[in-house]
């Protein structure tokens, strides 16, 4: 009952969290241990949401900004059958501020939206990949062998996913 006042009286005046780091931890552990139940009950009454949004950002204007280079990173690399597979990270890195947009993508939805949409998965990828194999099979004017196609494509049958697995049959009938 003594410790059950404190911490009604603590929380009350400082709050859940201010009363458990700096003044009355002792309290906290004791109820912790032997009144569990009241315990969780009082601070769920006396919970303070701290949300601290900052505001010396204009994220919407940021979002639109990133949005409109990563337009024109896509747009310039994506006749570029070579490139290494255009994931986030992939995205990401030609970005100056990467890490920054990678951290806060809940504070841009139009690149969250981005990369949702344009991100290569493995499959897409594969595919590429294979594709660029076989135009470069058919300009040479070789026959398009899949153990070759699979060779100059970097892939192996126990990788290639099933799509991209039927992209290659389908294309080698052709």
């Amino acid at each position: 009952m003594k410790y059950r006042n404190l911490w009604l009286v603590a929380v009350a005046k400082n709050g859940v969290n201010y009363a458990r780091k700096y003044k009355f931890g002792y309290v906290y552990a004791w109820l912790y241990r032997h009144d569990r139940d009241w315990l969780l009950q009082v601070n769920n009454q006396y919970k303070v949401t701290n949300i601290a949004k900052n505001q010396r950002i204009d994220w919407h204007k940021r979002d639109r900004h990133l949005i409109k280079l990563l337009c024109r990173i896509k747009n310039d690399t994506e006749f570029q059958l070579d490139d290494p597979r255009h994931s986030m990270n992939w995205y990401l890195s030609k970005l100056d501020c990467g890490s920054t947009v990678g951290k806060h993508l809940n504070d841009l939805p139009l690149c969250k939206l981005f990369f949702m949409k344009f991100c290569e998965n493995i499959t897409e990828y594969q595919i590429r990949r294979i594709t660029c194999a076989v135009i470069a099979q058919s300009l040479s004017n070789n026959i398009l062998r899949r153990w070759k196609i699979l060779r100059m494509s970097g892939l192996s049958e126990q990788r290639l996913t099933s799509l991209a697995d039927t992209f290659l049959l389908r294309i080698i009938r052709i």
